[in-house]
């Protein structure tokens, strides 16, 4: 029943296990910048052709669906992952489980819609979950879980092995497919149908492609003897998954939960807009840094300065254009949306508040992992929801604006300090060091956003010349005054360094594949 050594699904590997990891960043890579041009089409032309309102009730549904996709299956996903043994009748098993574990959960969130809206509407007569539309598309998003049930077991095969670049291709096709049938079904006048028709078809495309490509069927005898390891030590992952999940998109219920659907989709919008390049970098990150710093994790010094450059590198590269973006949101999301969206900019700019330090604080959870300090990792998350929840709870009274403040305010002063605090108490990185690297990048947005807070001032025949005009100074202003700090100078130095290195090795690859 499967587990030989000869099983071409199930088998060890026999190739070098670094070779896979490269090749598997690699693919990553590729895959987010396949994804580029779909995303942004998806987050610049949808919005032209749907309204907050519309974006408002797909909003109030998406945190609901996230929780319960972590829930079912994703700490199995990893256990199957990272197990030293696994035969094909424990895949069997697994996927039955699976399965029928996803039927049963869809049937459950479909019957339990009309008493989750009610529960969520009840603080509010303006609640976006009082909305009939929130209630149909709840309902029709038990699709989703009864679609993870059949997903998740092959899915975690093919990254057991190492198929990391068919993985990416059907993410990307996934992703373009669904955009195309979006913006048809929005051009056609299907509302907020045509934001779930474009998750729905990329689900479907990621189904397909995964039991097209992983070259194993679940007809083996199910093997159930043993499968309750995967159970016992996935609990923990989704444990954490589901903190992360919630701190999220808590503040997505919250305020669906206290306002209408359009105030909602002003909120939503905002957010997504702040943080979706950023959850770009986490993805291809999680893949590159934490098996980094695992591996360095015995010296101290070079897993400590290895971070540093890391942090430093990106608060060069995203702080400019943060700081940017941020102080031209009310001209910035106009020329992008569209004027319908206007009342969405001061909702970014509060946002992008919390974007400047999330390039450095969106790789802690990194720290807390390679140095295996999971009760640090819950604490941090429980601090995180318990204080998004409270901080927007609160700001939600003044609108989507008010909830933004409250989120990006509570986010600065209060979970940055506690996230730097805790992640340094132990392990080789120090709160000085982090706040040593931090300190001449402070000061450079500063000097960034004096400059195109003036820049704003000044009338441009047209918003994009005011746009371009912004960018640019940001990205000069910046590089001049951390060149006045020993620490920018550094981070600037190792730009230059990893070009002329990277480029040297490009052209004599090149030259020898040429001879």
């Amino acid at each position: 029943m499967g587990g030989a050594a000869d099983d071409a699904i199930f088998g060890p590997k026999h190739d070098r296990m670094q070779t896979h990891a490269v090749n598997g960043a690699v693919a990553t890579a590729l895959a987010q910048i396949a994804k580029i041009p779909f995303q942004a089409a998806s987050i610049l032309v949808l919005p032209r052709l749907l309204s907050p309102d519309d974006y408002g009730i797909y909003y109030a549904v998406v945190p609901l669906i996230s929780l319960s996709l972590t829930l079912h299956g994703v700490g199995v996903h990893q256990a199957i992952i990272q197990s030293p043994t696994f035969n094909r009748g424990q895949a069997a098993a697994l996927f039955w489980i699976s399965t029928i574990t996803g039927l049963v959960g869809g049937a459950l969130f479909f019957l339990c819609t009309p008493l989750i809206a009610s529960l969520l509407s009840a603080f509010s007569a303006e609640s976006a979950y009082e909305d009939p539309r929130a209630l149909a598309l709840m309902a029709a998003s038990s699709f989703f879980v009864v679609w993870a049930g059949v997903m998740n077991i092959p899915r975690a095969i093919m990254n057991r092995q190492m198929k990391f670049g068919w993985l990416a291709v059907i993410d990307a096709v996934g992703v373009g497919l669904g955009l195309v049938a979006g913006i048809l079904a929005a051009r056609a006048g299907a509302h907020h149908w045509a934001l779930a028709l474009d998750f729905a078809v990329t689900c479907m495309i990621g189904l397909i492609g995964v039991w097209l490509l992983v070259g194993w069927l679940p007809t083996d005898k199910p093997d159930f003897s043993d499968v309750w390891r995967f159970f016992k030590f996935g609990g923990g992952l989704m444990a954490a998954e589901l903190l992360t999940t919630a701190s999220r998109w808590g503040d997505n219920v919250v305020v669906g939960a206290r306002m209408s659907a359009q105030q909602l989709g002003l909120y939503g919008q905002g957010n997504r807009l702040a943080n979706t390049p950023l959850e770009r970098i986490y993805l291809l990150f999680e893949r590159l840094l934490l098996p980094l710093l695992s591996r360095m994790h015995e010296d101290a010094q070079r897993y400590r300065r290895a971070y540093l450059r890391i942090i430093r590198q990106l608060m060069l590269f995203m702080a400019p254009g943060t700081v940017a973006v941020g102080v031209t949101a009310p001209v910035l999301i106009p020329f992008l949306l569209g004027d319908e969206w206007a009342a969405a900019a001061p909702v970014f700019a509060w946002l992008t508040l919390v974007a400047l330090h999330q390039p450095v604080s969106m790789t802690m959870p990194f720290l807390f992992v390679s140095q295996r300090r999971a009760s640090a990792n819950f604490v941090w998350s429980v601090f995180s929801i318990a204080t998004t929840l409270s901080a927007v709870g609160i700001g939600v009274q003044w609108g989507a604006v008010g909830a933004a403040a409250a989120f990006a305010l509570s986010d600065v002063f209060l979970r940055l300090p506690f996230l730097w605090w805790i992640v340094t108490r132990k392990g080789p990185v120090k709160l000085g060091d982090l706040y040593g690297a931090a300190w001449p990048f402070a000061i450079a947005s500063g000097a960034v956003f004096v400059v195109t807070s003036a820049l704003m001032r000044i009338p441009f025949p047209n918003a994009f010349l005011l746009l371009a005009t912004c960018a640019i100074a940001a990205y000069v202003v910046a590089p001049l005054t951390l060149a006045l700090f020993k620490g920018g100078r550094m981070a600037m130095s190792d730009t230059l360094s990893l070009f002329r290195t990277e480029t040297r090795r490009l052209i004599f690859r090149r030259g020898a594949e040429g001879v």
